[in-house]
């Protein structure tokens, strides 16, 4: 499994548009096969959103990084906030403890 982790901050009078522009940008990411998104907002941090993606394979995630989609995202962060820490963590097993 292969793990895209984003963590993005909005600008303060920009937090909605960063907002919707994430949800838009997540809805087509769905298209792509093999992907679970997960986006949430820091409960201590005021403007702060993380991005999860899981990918089943690396052939998947490194297609969605060369797309369109993926451009979107980081443009909408770009432009509506500030990319705070983008990752890729690949893992060989999960076990449920």
């Amino acid at each position: 499994m292969n793990i895209l982790r984003i963590t993005a901050k909005a600008n303060p009078q920009k937090e909605v548009e960063l907002k919707q522009a994430l949800k838009s940008a997540l809805e087509k990411t769905s298209k792509f096969k093999d992907v679970k998104n997960c986006c949430s907002k820091n409960l201590f941090e005021d403007d702060v959103f993380h991005i999860e993606q899981e990918w089943e394979s690396s052939a998947s995630l490194e297609s969605y990084l060369k797309s369109k989609e993926f451009q979107y995202l980081i443009g909408a962060i770009t432009v509506l906030g500030e990319l705070k820490e983008q990752k890729i963590i690949r893992t060989t097993s999960i076990e449920d403890i």
